[in-house]
């Protein structure tokens, strides 16, 4: 898991923290950030312009968070990264826009255990709009299952497993592809090899397939199963 440094003061990560998240047979990638401040050095935004997503870390049982969500808004602006796009729609990814690039984002109300957190948690929503923020405790575990659940779906991934003929699949390592992708781009992660040679695949899900013969150009979907013949 990610070991971060914590305490009851700010800004107690003063470097970068990687540590991967296991959800649904797959290892996330999380990195664990200083807070934005005004003399935040340029690799942290150089991180956050290069993730895939972003989770926003919102103290919920700090007195000052609409003033300090306010601050962070100012800094993400001032470097040109917007998190107002939409996320969760299969497909989507960051796209640049004319003042910069929207990146999708989670926002995450942290200390969710605390007396007064969620009145805070409902004026900190009603300052964002129709933005959710996702109340998590680290302390008892409320919401990081759900939070789990929302990264995975904001990366908009799919797990596609993976098949010799004759043998069963191997359902420990899938292939992991963007929604969207094909049996072309499942057997070009595979290998180069196996996508220049590839004729054809067989599929196996939920949703009617038992090994029927689909072409290279298919869309697969979430827990596929594929089978390449070259």
């Amino acid at each position: 898991g990610l070991q971060a440094t914590v305490a009851a003061y700010p800004f107690t990560t003063t470097r970068p923290a990687a540590g991967m998240l296991p959800f649904n047979g797959i290892q996330i990638q999380l990195i664990d950030t200083p807070p934005l401040a005004p003399d935040t050095p340029p690799w942290v935004y150089h991180i956050l312009r290069t993730a895939d997503m972003l989770l926003w870390i919102i103290d919920v049982s700090d007195d000052a968070l609409l003033e300090e969500t306010e601050k962070t808004r100012t800094l993400l602006d001032k470097a040109r990264i917007s998190t107002e796009q939409p996320v969760g729609a299969c497909g989507q990814t960051a796209q640049p826009i004319e003042e910069g690039l929207c990146k999708k984002t989670v926002r995450v109300g942290t200390k969710c255990d605390d007396r007064q957190a969620a009145d805070r948690l409902a004026i900190l929503e009603e300052m964002l709009g129709e933005v959710r923020v996702l109340p998590v405790s680290v302390e008892t575990g409320a919401g990081i299952k759900e939070l789990k659940q929302a990264v995975f779906q904001t990366l908009d991934i799919i797990r596609v497993y993976t098949k010799r003929p004759s043998k069963p699949p191997d359902m420990e390592d899938p292939v992991i592809l963007p929604c969207g992708s094909t049996v072309m781009d499942a057997a070009f992660h595979l290998h180069k090899d196996i996508a220049r040679t590839l004729a054809y695949a067989r599929l196996w899900n939920n949703s009617g397939y038992d090994g029927q013969r689909v072409e290279r150009a298919h869309i697969v979907q979430d827990k596929d199963i594929v089978e390449f013949h070259t």
